[in-house]
């Protein structure tokens, strides 16, 4: 018994050595705890901010398409360019007028003899690039036959 008597002063600073340590470890915890919430806050406030400010980033998609521009996908597209027909592409009417900003978003590959419909008489197709139309090849290619088996790449 005398011996536990006398290790009471050690017992006593190991405990409180361990509840400083548990507590300093708890209010860590805690602290870095309340600085992430804050940055989620702050984070979420940001985007709330954004979107009740959506006429600003409605603009600035509007004003992508305010030059009529038109993405070409398909061959029927291309050969449509300044007809003044309008075409759904992707759920959104387009008028294919002359004075329209066509970007290619494909590369396109044809025979002018499947597409005389389109073309009508004139199976002599002219190039994008001898036009006046404002194209954008956008680093896709068209590939074109025409009567005499010939491959042009545009």
């Amino acid at each position: 018994m005398n011996n536990l008597k006398s290790q009471k002063g050690a017992i006593s600073l190991l405990v409180l050595i361990t509840i400083l340590f548990m507590t300093s470890f708890l209010v860590s915890t805690y602290i870095i705890g309340a600085n992430k919430l804050q940055s989620e806050l702050e984070r979420t406030k940001e985007i709330k901010e954004i979107y009740d400010n959506h006429d600003e980033a409605e603009d600035i998609y509007n004003s992508y398409f305010e030059g009529n521009v038109i993405n070409i996908y398909t061959v029927e597209q291309l050969l449509n360019i300044g007809k003044g027909i309008t075409l759904e592409i992707n759920g959104k009417m387009y008028t294919f007028s002359e004075d329209a900003v066509y970007v290619l978003m494909a590369d396109l590959e044809f025979d002018v003899d499947n597409y005389s419909e389109l073309l009508g008489e004139n199976t002599d197709w002219i190039p994008i690039d001898e036009t006046n139309y404002i194209f954008d090849h956008n680093g896709h290619t068209i590939t074109v036959t025409n009567l005499e088996d010939v491959t042009t790449i545009y």
